[in-house]
């Protein structure tokens, strides 16, 4: 039988793991590999646009001291570019949770974390598998497009937004994997600081 979300948690079913954004100790590991994603996806993707656009490559391998009001400007589409990538990244889990459960998803922004999601909610292993991974695939298909095909000042945004949009999924990925290795009856109760994993008492 196909299991679909629902408002009510089977009698049967008790939880089995929580991935809890309150708990230092599963903060420093998020963050920890956060950072390895984020100096991964900087030479992962920089080699894939030096590929596509050998040209227009936006990294210099030679030093030269920049001009204040040039730093100042980057640093500024540093900024503008993680708050359009925060947005986007929810937005995508977002549409996918409304998909879901057809009723409007709950957005939070924190200090140091962002989430969308469907408290109350019990969602199948599936459908919550393709709402995590939602946001790094999109953003990814979209970016690399925009970066093969659109004109080259597109390409550095683009190329910052690959590389934060990868390390802050880190969280997504850390529960996906998780998933991987649950039972085919979990359901998962998504509540934005918190994500818990229920099962049948009898899959122990």
């Amino acid at each position: 039988m196909k299991a679909h979300p629902t408002r009510e948690l089977p009698p049967d079913y008790v939880p089995f793991w929580q991935f809890d954004l309150s708990k230092v100790r599963e903060l420093f590991w998020l963050n920890f590999f956060g950072l390895v994603l984020l100096f991964a996806s900087l030479i992962g993707f920089g080699f894939m646009v030096y590929h596509l656009r050998v040209a227009d490559f936006p990294i210099q391998f030679t030093y030269h001291r920049e001009p204040p009001l040039k730093m100042l400007l980057f640093l500024v589409e540093l900024f503008v570019v993680t708050g359009i990538m925060v947005a986007v990244h929810e937005a995508f889990h977002g549409i996918f949770f409304w998909i879901i459960t057809r009723t409007r998803p709950v957005f939070a922004f924190k200090l140091y974390y962002a989430s969308a999601s469907a408290p109350g909610w019990y969602i199948p292993r599936g459908p919550y598998f393709v709402t995590a991974l939602a946001p790094l695939v999109g953003i990814t298909a979209l970016c690399v497009l925009g970066i093969a095909f659109l004109p080259a000042w597109w390409i550095t945004p683009l190329y910052l937004m690959l590389i934060f949009n990868t390390s802050g999924a880190v969280g997504d990925i850390w529960v996906v994997l998780r998933l991987l290795f649950s039972p085919r009856e979990t359901l998962i109760c998504d509540g934005g600081a918190s994500i818990t994993f229920y099962k049948p008492e009898f899959l122990k």
